[in-house]
C-alpha cells in the first residue's frame, strides 16, 4: 500500500475524532451528559511488551448508557500502530450514593493500524472513575480480539488516565 493512501486512511480517521468531538460539545450543549478521557499504560502488542496511550470521549444517555469513539497509539515489538475505536457503554450509577466511583463496561469495533495494513477486531474492557468534582482518575483493562487463519490475536491494555466531564 502506499504512503498516500496511508496518508489519506489517517486523515480519514482523525476526521472522524474531530466530527465526534463536535457532536459531543453539541450534544453535551443539549443536557445531556458527557466525558472525554485521556489514558495511558502498560500493553501486550502481538505477543511484545509495549504501551498504549490514547483519549476519546462518550456521550452518555441517559447517564447510564454511553456511546462515544476513541484513537490511539500502541508502541510494541519495534513497530507503532493506530487504533481507532467505536464503542457501545454501560455505567454503573447508582441513584442512592454520591456516584464518586463508576464501574463501567465497554465493547466495540476497533480498527488497527500499522506501515504494511490495517486490521479489524473487536473489543471489549472493562474499569471504573473515580470522580471528584468535574475531573476523574479512570482505569481500564481493554482487549482488542481478532481472528484470521491461524487462530486468534489479542491486544491487552491496562489504561490509566483522567476523564473530563
Amino acid at each position: 500500500m502506499s504512503s498516500i493512501v496511508r496518508l489519506l486512511r489517517t486523515l480519514i480517521h482523525l476526521t472522524v475524532i474531530l466530527i465526534s468531538i463536535a457532536a459531543l460539545e453539541a450534544v453535551s450543549n443539549a443536557q445531556m451528559a458527557g466525558q472525554v478521557y485521556f489514558f495511558g499504560g502498560p500493553a501486550k502488542v502481538f505477543e511484545f511488551p509495549g504501551v498504549h496511550f490514547g483519549g476519546g470521549g462518550d456521550v452518555l444517555i441517559p447517564r447510564s448508557f454511553g456511546i462515544g469513539g476513541e484513537l490511539g497509539i500502541l508502541l510494541g515489538g519495534n513497530e507503532s500502530f493506530y487504533v481507532l475505536s467505536l464503542n457501545g457503554s454501560r455505567y454503573f450509577v447508582r441513584r442512592s450514593s454520591s456516584n464518586k466511583v463508576i464501574p463501567f463496561v465497554t465493547a466495540g469495533y476497533s480498527t488497527i493500524g500499522g506501515s504494511d495494513n490495517r486490521i479489524n477486531a473487536w473489543n471489549i474492557g472493562g474499569g471504573a472513575t473515580h470522580w471528584g468534582r468535574n475531573r476523574g482518575f479512570r482505569w481500564e483493562l481493554r482487549d482488542h480480539i481478532w481472528t484470521h487463519r491461524s487462530g486468534t490475536e489479542h491486544v491487552v491494555s491496562l489504561r490509566i488516565g483522567l476523564a473530563f466531564r
